[in-house]
């Protein structure tokens, strides 16, 4: 997933020096931090707005769902990339069952409903595709 503008997560017009089509990246790393990439030293290594610089090797492209737990208020910038026909349904976890909260709709509205779970279930907000795979895999 990428932001629409990674400029407005950095304090700095930084030098690019790597591949610049993984500016506005969101990754993760071990440590769950969440981090839009804002800068590129060479082709293995960027600078985080959130963990500063680390090798490639160090992270991954973070989830929906981690960006939701860890960095929720990245989503407001995600909103005007995700393309508009994808579709999310917010669902309730629990015992690795999935329980949909919502109709399918945008990512905006799906995030309204965290909160409206059961007591013991975790909220994650998935994409129609995934819903409708995982209901055919425990069917």
């Amino acid at each position: 997933m990428k932001v629409l503008n990674y400029t407005d997560f950095a304090a700095f017009n930084y030098i690019q020096s790597g591949d610049i089509s993984q500016l506005g990246n969101i990754v993760i790393n071990r440590y769950n931090e969440i981090g839009v990439i804002i800068q590129v030293h060479e082709d293995t290594d960027i600078r985080t707005d959130m963990f500063g610089n680390c090798s490639l090797n160090e992270i991954r492209l973070a989830t929906l769902e981690e960006i939701e737990k860890f960095q929720p208020d990245i989503i407001n910038h995600l909103t005007k990339s995700i393309p508009k026909f994808t579709k999310y349904i917010a669902v309730a976890i629990k015992d690795n069952y999935w329980v949909a909260l919502s109709k399918p709709c945008d990512i905006q509205e799906a995030t309204s409903f965290k909160g409206k779970q059961m007591k013991g279930e975790k909220f994650a907000i998935k994409t129609e595709i995934e819903f409708n795979s995982y209901n055919k895999t425990i069917s």
